[in-house]
């Protein structure tokens, strides 16, 4: 069966239970949220798939707009399965309390039309509307000013503002008289361009949305001249670290320089990670101390300016932090992990309370409620989500495409990457009475989700 459900936030979602994966959701693109007193116009289509082939077909249109669109569905295995039903419902679904509206609700439905040809979108008025085209993002040089002038061997920053009125921008590029030199996917949208031999250049920018569209070029003139006075440019050279050196979370990386000037002198030396002006120092031997370094990629270099205002950049290293890894404390919070077994079921399972028990851990208190839905038995993992309070990054976050697990087998764990709300980490699992805990394998505590309100211990 598919349907359409409501969730927090106006969020819609396709909920869809079929052969393969039983139950799944699909989320709608976050920014669709219906609001409160507005009528919506909304088309939903199912194709059945071939038996045995991902080939089914699942779209939806909000107000005419293809909003979903999905064409490897395996809605059935076998030919005598098919569309035979159209059921009408509207309701708080769950066997749960928290389901319960709070105050009345009202929604209204009406012109209900089944078809098998797509259905026009006609609103209140009886004209037919073409839905609103996706409008092109907007940028502007704001950096340099059209005909600046620069010495060789200036460095030129080129930043930009990029906007989008019905999206987002997904990416500035930049220009070098019409050959593209680099881009920048976030704010802010600069680039630093180096070493241009004299001569005249058209910088020019250009911002993408998340609809692949681009907007004008935005394009300044600027000028390279010669150095003044025939001022032979200074040279330097980043002599530790090393090129491909690895350092921990938390170390001090200290960067250091040899440079000289053949017809004058140094009178500093600035630091670069990329972009990103360090410090200097003006004193040989020269260096700078990046401390207690976070985990990253960084893009060392370094530019020496002589006392005529030249300047030139070093070639670029690059090193590595590796994050921290912290001992498991082997008296802390284990809970007798890792277990031999499996993970033992949670049926459609709900915790309102999580503690974080041991030393450290990460800032659960927007988790308003765990979701987990593990079938021990066809070792099936339907849910693994996470209500927020807040909302951020949204207010229910489906965690399956963001982890690794192995319930199935023994000694279960599971690794979350990139979940939006800190829980990211590599952990043992296991159930203590009807309680779920993730315990971690790097650092000494554990995730204990459970519907008591009474804080457990880690005995």
């Amino acid at each position: 069966s598919g349907k359409l459900m409501w969730r927090e936030g106006g969020r819609l979602q396709f909920y869809l239970k079929q052969p393969v994966s039983n139950e799944k959701q699909f989320d709608w693109p976050r920014s669709l949220r219906v609001v409160n007193n507005q009528w919506y116009h909304i088309q939903i289509r199912y194709k059945m798939n071939t038996p045995g082939k991902r080939d089914g077909i699942m779209q939806a249109w909000l107000n005419g707009k293809l909003v979903q669109s999905y064409s490897n569905i395996p809605f059935r295995t076998t030919k005598s399965v098919g569309i035979t039903n159209m059921f009408f419902s509207t309701f708080y679904g769950g066997n749960y309390e928290e389901h319960r509206p709070s105050r009345d609700n009202y929604a209204f439905f009406d012109h209900f039309i089944v078809s098998k040809s797509k259905i026009p979108y006609v609103p209140p008025s009886g004209t037919v509307v073409t839905p609103p085209s996706n409008q092109k993002p907007k940028i502007n040089i704001t950096s340099p000013v059209a005909n600046a002038t620069f010495e060789k061997g200036t460095s030129i920053t080129v930043a930009a503002n990029a906007s989008d009125p019905d999206g987002t921008v997904t990416k500035v590029e930049f220009f070098q008289d019409d050959k593209k030199i680099g881009e920048a996917t976030k704010k802010p949208y600069t680039l630093i361009i180096d070493d241009l031999n004299p001569g005249s250049y058209v910088l020019s920018v250009r911002a993408i949305d998340d609809k692949g569209s681009s907007s004008s070029m935005s394009k300044v003139s600027i000028k390279v001249t010669s150095p003044s006075t025939g001022n032979e440019l200074p040279k330097v050279t980043i002599t530790s670290p090393s090129g491909g050196a690895s350092f921990n979370e938390g170390d001090d990386i200290t960067i250091k320089a040899n440079a000289f000037d053949s017809d004058g002198v140094v009178q500093r030396v600035e630091f670069y990670n990329g972009s990103v002006r360090l410090g200097n120092d003006t004193t040989a031997p020269f260096s700078f101390t990046l401390t207690n370094v976070k985990s990253n990629t960084y893009v060392l270099r370094a530019k020496a300016i002589d006392n005529k205002g030249g300047g030139s950049f070093s070639t670029t290293i690059t090193v590595t932090v590796k994050s921290e890894v912290v001992d498991p404390d082997p008296s802390g919070c284990t809970f007798g992990t890792p277990i031999s077994r499996s993970l033992p079921a949670f049926e459609k399972t709900r915790f309102n309370k999580v503690y974080v028990l041991g030393k450290g851990g990460p800032d659960v208190s927007d988790i308003k409620r765990f979701n987990l839905n593990w079938n021990a038995s066809r070792k099936g993992l339907y849910q693994f989500a996470v209500n927020t309070k807040s909302g951020s990054p949204d207010f229910y976050v489906d965690l399956r495409s963001k982890i690794a697990h192995d319930f199935g087998s023994g000694k279960p764990s599971v690794v979350i990457t990139n979940s939006g709300i800190g829980l990211d980490g590599d952990f043992w699992v296991t159930k203590v009475g009807s309680d779920f805990v993730m315990v971690s394998k790097t650092s000494s505590y554990a995730l204990y989700f459970t519907n008591s309100s009474t804080k457990p211990s880690c005995s």
